[in-house]
């Protein structure tokens, strides 16, 4: 999407959000879009009343109503005992309440199984990028390919990890658009394999950079 479209995706979750997390009226996606966007249109759920709504935003605001009364309950006594009648404050964080996205970023790159192997995770960086991707499907596949988590690769990419500078959302379309320009033999994830199977690619300074040249000698070789 353009600067201009994800503005208006995102002001009308925030119009959404205000109507804590339930339906807008077609007349509230033309008052900020003005016309029919098909992208921005499509990352709403129309139901069969013509009321639209972003399932993700609907999800995060029933998450929170059950967050609230989840808090609630665990601070009602539940004993008789004093000593007793708080121990089940613990469980205010039950997994009804993680979103998809933290459940990805715990599953994948735990902080504390790779900082005793003095590895990197750059857990917060893709968890920020993904919430600001909105989810977007193919570079959660990306993040879940470099993780070791996808059913092409069960490795994790270490040697790519180990780069500094980490692929953002917006680098990530770039690159997208490159590699289909490029019209390659090889998927985009044989390079992005061959890149970790290279002794020094982890003493690149920017993985954006360093696909970009990759893909561009790709090319050159193919032909």
């Amino acid at each position: 999407m353009t600067n201009e479209q994800v503005g208006k995706y995102i002001r009308l979750l925030c119009l959404q959000h205000q109507k804590n997390g339930q339906l807008l009226s077609e007349r509230d996606m033309l008052y900020i879009c003005e016309t029919y966007d098909e992208d921005v249109f499509n990352k709403f759920t129309k139901n069969d009343d013509g009321l639209y709504y972003n399932e993700r935003l609907k999800d995060e605001a029933e998450r929170r109503k059950r967050y609230s009364e989840s808090r609630a309950n665990n601070r009602k006594p539940q004993q008789t005992y004093k000593v007793k009648r708080y121990s089940n404050i613990c469980l205010s964080c039950d997994n009804h309440m993680e979103t998809e996205t933290n459940i990805l970023c715990n599953t994948c790159y735990s902080k504390s199984n790779y900082k005793k192997e003095g590895k990197t995770t750059h857990a917060d960086f893709y968890k920020k990028q993904l919430e600001l991707s909105g989810d977007d499907p193919g570079y959660k596949s990306f993040i879940m390919f470099l993780y070791g988590k996808s059913e092409h690769n069960d490795t994790r990419c270490d040697n790519i990890l180990a780069i500094k500078e980490q692929l953002t959302y917006k680098q990530f379309i770039l690159i997208q658009n490159l590699y289909k320009s490029c019209n390659l033999d090889k998927s985009l994830r044989e390079i992005v394999l061959s890149m970790q199977n290279h002794k020094d690619i982890r003493k690149k300074q920017s993985l954006n950079l360093t696909l970009q040249n990759w893909l561009r000698n790709e090319a050159k070789w193919q032909k």
